[in-house]
Protein backbone atom coordinates (compact mmCIF):
# COMPACT_ATOMS: atom_id res chain seq x y z
CA UNK A 1 0.00 0.00 0.00
CA UNK A 2 3.48 2.39 -0.13
CA UNK A 3 1.79 3.93 -3.38
CA UNK A 4 -1.26 5.04 -1.67
CA UNK A 5 0.57 6.48 1.15
CA UNK A 6 2.37 8.31 -0.60
CA UNK A 7 -0.85 9.83 -2.70
CA UNK A 8 -2.12 10.46 0.91
CA UNK A 9 0.62 12.11 2.26
CA UNK A 10 0.84 15.08 -0.83
CA UNK A 11 4.01 13.27 -2.14
CA UNK A 12 1.89 11.90 -5.44
CA UNK A 13 -0.32 15.20 -6.05
CA UNK A 14 -3.23 14.16 -8.86
CA UNK A 15 -4.80 17.40 -8.78
CA UNK A 16 -4.03 20.55 -6.16
CA UNK A 17 -6.89 21.67 -3.94
CA UNK A 18 -6.96 24.36 -1.62
CA UNK A 19 -9.42 23.16 0.81
CA UNK A 20 -9.72 27.21 2.23
CA UNK A 21 -11.89 27.76 -1.05
CA UNK A 22 -14.60 25.53 0.74
CA UNK A 23 -16.19 28.35 2.66
CA UNK A 24 -18.02 25.83 5.31
CA UNK A 25 -14.23 24.74 5.89
CA UNK A 26 -12.84 28.22 5.99
CA UNK A 27 -15.71 29.39 8.61
CA UNK A 28 -14.95 26.15 10.53
CA UNK A 29 -10.97 27.24 10.63
CA UNK A 30 -12.15 30.59 11.66
CA UNK A 31 -14.19 29.73 14.71
CA UNK A 32 -11.34 27.09 15.65
CA UNK A 33 -8.94 29.51 15.82
CA UNK A 34 -11.43 31.95 17.99
CA UNK A 35 -11.87 29.57 20.68
CA UNK A 36 -8.23 28.55 21.36
CA UNK A 37 -7.43 32.01 21.43
CA UNK A 38 -10.50 32.44 24.14
CA UNK A 39 -9.06 29.70 25.96
CA UNK A 40 -5.79 31.19 25.61
CA UNK A 41 -6.87 33.79 27.74
CA UNK A 42 -8.84 31.67 30.35
CA UNK A 43 -6.32 28.94 31.04
CA UNK A 44 -3.03 29.11 33.21
CA UNK A 45 0.24 28.46 31.47
CA UNK A 46 -0.02 24.74 32.35
CA UNK A 47 -3.90 23.98 31.00
CA UNK A 48 -2.70 25.87 27.75
CA UNK A 49 0.19 23.55 27.52
CA UNK A 50 -1.95 20.34 28.17
CA UNK A 51 -5.00 21.65 25.74
CA UNK A 52 -2.00 22.16 23.17
CA UNK A 53 -0.39 18.40 23.49
CA UNK A 54 -4.65 16.92 23.28
CA UNK A 55 -4.91 19.12 20.04
CA UNK A 56 -1.73 17.95 18.75
CA UNK A 57 -2.47 14.09 19.64
CA UNK A 58 -6.38 14.97 18.63
CA UNK A 59 -4.72 16.44 15.13
CA UNK A 60 -2.74 12.97 14.90
CA UNK A 61 -5.38 10.53 15.29
CA UNK A 62 -7.40 12.34 12.82
CA UNK A 63 -4.90 12.15 10.41
CA UNK A 64 -4.12 8.86 11.16
CA UNK A 65 -7.73 8.01 10.42
CA UNK A 66 -8.55 9.88 7.49
CA UNK A 67 -5.54 8.08 5.77
CA UNK A 68 -7.09 4.77 6.71
CA UNK A 69 -10.49 5.24 5.46
CA UNK A 70 -8.89 6.65 2.13
CA UNK A 71 -6.70 3.29 1.51
CA UNK A 72 -9.71 1.44 2.90
CA UNK A 73 -11.91 3.32 -0.05
CA UNK A 74 -9.66 3.34 -2.63
CA UNK A 75 -9.40 -0.48 -2.21
CA UNK A 76 -13.09 -1.15 -1.78
CA UNK A 77 -13.08 1.05 -5.04
CA UNK A 78 -10.42 -0.82 -6.75
CA UNK A 79 -12.45 -4.26 -5.97
CA UNK A 80 -15.78 -3.22 -7.44
CA UNK A 81 -13.64 -1.74 -10.70
CA UNK A 82 -11.87 -5.54 -11.10
CA UNK A 83 -15.14 -7.21 -10.32
CA UNK A 84 -17.03 -5.27 -13.27
CA UNK A 85 -13.92 -5.73 -15.80
CA UNK A 86 -14.45 -9.81 -14.53
CA UNK A 87 -17.88 -9.16 -15.56
CA UNK A 88 -17.46 -7.33 -18.40
CA UNK A 89 -15.14 -9.46 -19.84
CA UNK A 90 -17.22 -12.61 -19.44
CA UNK A 91 -19.81 -11.13 -21.00
CA UNK A 92 -17.60 -10.47 -23.84
CA UNK A 93 -15.63 -14.34 -23.97
CA UNK A 94 -19.06 -15.46 -24.08
CA UNK A 95 -20.25 -17.36 -26.83
CA UNK A 96 -24.20 -17.17 -28.15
Amino acid sequence: MKILEELWSGNIRPIERNPFENDRFAKLVKLSRSNKEKLDTLLSDEAKEILDIFMESQSELSSISQCDEFISGFCLGTRIMIEVMMETEDFFTTKV
